[in-house]
């Protein structure tokens, strides 16, 4: 566009003068990220915005990582739904921001008793399940052999010696947390009768 200056003096005497301005828009700023993620993950940030040269960051929640660079990764301290701002200037100097929601799902909490942690060789094994706020459950025996995705199993080790059993509580959004425990299996007695001869 062009923009012309007229002038008047005291005289009446008038002159005109036009000269070429350009205004720059803003820039149309954008983002996507890996939302939602599992407490203890990375998300990770990506700018789209056309034409950036600074980027401003605000994740919306406490913990570390992210800033200015363009594409962040950010670690949140805790579970929930965050709003994450950008704000950009490009190339002409030109300062623009959006906004857009981000969620953290929160971690199951694993946990498990058992009827004994030793028994004798041959002897099953109930484990109960104390685990909250999860949906499907995997057990490995730590035997090699065996496995469930029961919620209270029993199992019966075939071999003595030192187990560690494990049990993986996921949620329904696929968020995982562990706990193991180790369990004892021991020989059982065996009697030995003498051989007892009666001679007449």
């Amino acid at each position: 566009m062009t923009v012309t200056l007229s002038v008047t003096d005291t005289n009446g005497c008038s002159a005109f003068s036009s000269a070429p301005v350009t205004v720059y828009g803003p820039p149309a700023v954008s983002f996507n990220s890996d939302s939602p993620v599992c407490l203890g993950q990375t998300m990770h940030f990506t700018d789209t915005t056309s034409g950036a040269v600074a980027w401003h960051w605000d994740f919306g929640g406490a913990g570390t990582q992210g800033g200015t660079v363009q594409n962040p990764t950010f670690g949140y301290a805790a579970a929930g739904t965050m709003t994450v701002t950008l704000a950009v200037t490009n190339t002409h100097g030109c300062f623009a921001s959006t906004a857009a929601p981000v969620t953290v799902h929160g971690l199951p909490t694993a946990a498990f008793t058992v009827s004994a942690a030793e028994v004798m060789l041959g002897t099953p094994i109930t484990f109960t399940n104390t685990s909250t706020g999860a949906v499907v459950y995997f057990w490995d025996f730590g035997d090699g052999a065996g496995n469930s995705t029961a919620m209270h199993p029993t199992y019966t080790y075939l071999n003595t010696g030192t187990f560690t059993t494990t049990l993986a509580a996921r949620t329904i959004y696929g968020c995982t947390d562990t706990y193991s425990r180790m369990l004892r299996i021991v020989g059982g007695m065996r009697v030995y009768l003498p051989l007892v001869m009666k001679t007449p």
